[in-house]
């Protein structure tokens, strides 16, 4: 009896030693730049490539549209030009040309509307399809980083790309001497597919390329 509890005894020390030493085990870490990988990846870049095209016809739309803004403005200055002159206009003819140029006044309004809302609508398309891909892109690259990390028994993968609203590492420090996966798992999502030599462009605008929001500039109508 006596042996049978020194026996248990011992066991239960022994294992309480076992547990001591795994809670004392360091885990293993490698750090990833999500940064790093999105930006080489090259749907990444098939991506902005598509946007910058899809960007190029959407300005031509908008470009015609402030054209047309643009001869409707012309053409109400001439018409406030001839109202002015009393000495080469009738009354009669002064007081159509004020009718016309009231006419003008609201069609400039409408098409300044029309371009402002097709210029909202389509930022907002663009912001949205680029949304969507990186949020895609990102799963996909976690899924690879995640496989990578296991196969080298890691027990934690932590993400250093400036990813905070200070576009810092959520880490204010992380050693140099983990491992960094971020090379290897890049060549995971690009296998197969021929990647240029120059890194990836930062992720394109979602806003069209239009040079800036338009406005309506034109004396007499606010």
């Amino acid at each position: 009896m006596k042996t049978s509890l020194k026996s248990l005894l011992l066991a239960v020390m022994a294992g309480l030693g076992t547990l001591s030493v795994q809670a004392q085990t360091a885990p293993k870490i490698v750090v990833i730049d999500l940064a790093k990988v999105f930006d080489g990846y090259y749907q990444t870049k098939d991506q902005n490539d598509k946007l910058l095209a899809d960007q190029t016809e959407a300005k031509k739309g908008l470009d015609a549209l402030d054209k047309e803004r643009t001869d409707l403005i012309a053409k109400f200055n001439d018409l406030v030009a001839k109202t002015n002159d009393n000495k080469l206009i009738t009354a009669e003819a002064k007081a159509a040309a004020e009718q016309d140029a009231q006419k003008l006044r609201n069609d400039i309004i409408a098409k300044q509307n029309d371009l402002q809302n097709s210029y909202t609508n389509l930022q907002n398309a663009f912001r949205q399809r680029l949304a969507n891909f990186k949020e895609l892109a990102i799963k996909d690259i976690n899924k690879v980083a995640i496989d990578t990390a296991k196969k080298k028994g890691a027990n934690l993968l932590i993400d250093k790309s400036n990813n905070t609203a200070f576009q810092t590492s959520s880490f204010i420090y992380i050693d140099p001497a983990y491992t960094d996966i971020s090379d290897e798992v890049l060549a995971t999502m690009n296998a197969g597919h021929p990647v240029s030599a120059t890194p990836a462009a930062p992720a394109a605008s979602a806003a069209p390329a239009a040079g800036g929001q338009p406005a309506v500039t034109f004396p007499g109508v606010k």
